[in-house]
């Protein structure tokens, strides 16, 4: 009939859509497929004058591969507290376009990164039966590791880690084992590992916080929050990356 539906197609998420079309026959049929991208390899390079973000931001760099950059390396390096001017990156990429059309950045294929003299590196890997797919430095072991270097991204940093660290308000000199991160309240705190929610709430000088163990040896703590994640308490299991407050 004139103007009845005849195909209906839905983006699900950046990667596939749902497509509903009826058949000859008139019947209904479905299909979740990846979306038809076409990928063009792009490479980029930069060096830091500001932060990650900004010297980016220069060359019109899409923000999102700008935070996939971060995500991929951030077990090897602290974006908020490490870099350092003079550090510099490159990385070769996917983007993706629908229709001719920019969409967004697709994988992130290659990429390296020095801070501080220190080189880290990462490769997209397709997977196989022996290995999964994902990042894997240039000796094939995999970027992932047991603890995240931050537990937040892109903010700026107050104090760093130093055993000999001048107290703000006493004035005097005096161990600092934990990095002060500044940020607008309201940014969410994550754990940098998986483990076991053991102080939950108000602690002292800390203020609100939370104490994870994550192991015999390992915890950590994050402390000045305005107010606890969902579902956080004592006892709680948490996993790497999950907001804690």
């Amino acid at each position: 009939a004139c103007g009845a539906l005849k195909k209906l197609t839905y983006q699900i998420n950046s990667d596939d859509q749902l497509t509903v079309d009826s058949t000859p026959e008139g019947e209904w049929r479905a299909e979740v497929a990846p979306i038809p991208y076409e990928i063009r390899e792009k490479e980029a390079s930069g060096t830091i004058t500001s932060s990650l973000f900004e010297v980016m931001k220069e060359q019109n760099l899409d923000d999102r591969l700008t935070l996939a950059l971060a995500e991929m390396l951030a077990w090897q390096v602290d974006f908020v507290a490490d870099t350092r001017v003079g550090d510099s990156f490159q990385v070769v990429y996917e983007d993706r376009y629908l229709n001719g059309e920019y969409a967004m950045p697709g994988k992130i294929l290659a990429a390296k990164f020095i801070n501080d003299g220190e080189v880290s590196r990462g490769f997209y890997f397709s997977g196989s039966e022996q290995t999964r797919s994902g990042y894997y430095d240039e000796n094939g072991n995999a970027l992932q590791k047991q603890f995240l270097k931050s537990p937040l991204q892109y903010k700026y940093i107050s104090s760093g880690f130093s055993y000999a660290r001048l107290n703000p308000v006493t004035k005097k000199v005096a161990p600092h084992r934990g990095i002060d991160y500044a940020a607008p309240a309201g940014t969410p705190a994550v754990t940098v590992g998986d483990g076991v929610v053991i102080q939950a709430g108000w602690n002292g000088h800390y203020g609100i916080s939370v104490l994870v163990r994550h192991n015999d040896t390992y915890t950590s703590r994050y402390g000045h929050f305005s107010r606890l994640a969902k579902a956080i308490k004592v006892g709680a299991k948490v996993k790497q990356g999950q907001v804690v407050g």
